[in-house]
């Protein structure tokens, strides 16, 4: 069972908890709306939008507030200030991607990239109405939060293997095209970042390398063994990569390569965590710690 809390930003009170997501357990043991609980939730206006799992039953379904009641829950929409469900939508596979709120033609979008074959789709964020999806022939392992460059284009990417979305409006239409597809360009351990038209990230296999790519062509513009299987931020100009053997590296990456500048053994092997930066302050954790580091 999924269990989602609103807190104060003020006073940091529990503001609502209530169940989120499905009872039902599949036949085989395993909760059906697992891979949700890898997935961020994303705040829109006055609404919190989540990514849930399927419900074994309709009964464990709960009535929206929507005048024509989607089918489905693979996204939800709650009310921020009560909790109550505003809006349900889609029968899909979640998958680890946390949705997204995107601008394309002037039109507000929450695109989710799923699991297996269901591939990548856009929903109004208003009611849940899907707008566009775009199937995949093939999927694996762990499925990365795609790389929305802010003109059109998502990288979606996983172990095996990475794709470009190209988005066009055809009248008032959203149309998904694939633009390019490559086994050989792969991220498995954390989001890749973008930066102008290249996205980089760790692979996720083996030693994983830190990769650029550009996001047009697909073609693979470096590789760097510096750190092994690394998530990072990036803040005031720097790329600060933590490894999961819980080396911090300040870096400076661009389309051209990476250059590491200096680096701080602050964790322990598994840091899977990638950082936070506020302000100045970056925080990172391991499976014992959780520390707040001062940048300046």
């Amino acid at each position: 069972m999924a269990i989602a809390s609103l807190w104060s930003h003020g006073s940091g009170s529990l503001a609502v908890r209530r169940r989120a997501g499905p009872k039902g357990v599949s036949p085989g043991g395993r909760a059906e709306n697992q891979r949700s609980r890898a997935a961020s939730p994303l705040a829109y206006k006055d609404v919190v939008i989540l990514s849930l799992g399927q419900p074994k039953t309709e009964a464990d379904r709960e009535p929206s507030t929507q005048s024509t009641p989607q089918a489905g829950q693979t996204l939800a929409a709650f009310d921020q200030a009560t909790g109550k469900l505003i809006w349900r939508s889609q029968s899909l596979t979640p998958s680890h991607s946390s949705p997204q709120h995107i601008s394309f033609k002037s039109q507000d979008q929450i695109a989710l990239l799923m699991s297996r074959t269901d591939g990548l789709m856009g929903v109004d964020p208003e009611d849940g109405r899907l707008l566009w999806q775009f199937p995949f022939t093939d999927s694996f392992g762990n499925q990365m939060s795609p790389v929305w460059d802010g003109k059109g284009t998502f990288l979606c990417a996983n172990a095996g293997g990475t794709r470009a979305i190209k988005l066009t409006q055809v009248g008032d239409t959203t149309v998904p095209r694939e633009l390019w597809h490559s086994k050989r360009v792969r991220f498995g351990i954390a989001n890749p970042i973008r930066v102008g038209d290249c996205a980089f990230g760790a692979t996720g296999q083996g030693r994983a390398l830190i990769m650029g790519v550009d996001m047009n062509t697909g073609k693979r513009t470096w590789a760097k063994s510096e750190l092994d299987h690394a998530s990072c931020v990036v803040g005031g100009g720097k790329t600060i990569f933590l490894d999961w053997n819980g080396m911090l590296a300040l870096t400076t990456t661009t389309a051209e390569g990476l250059t590491v500048h200096s680096k701080c053994q602050v964790g322990e092997r598994y840091s899977f965590t990638t950082p936070t930066l506020a302000g100045t302050t970056l925080y990172v954790r391991d499976r014992k710690h959780i520390m707040a580091l001062d940048l300046r």
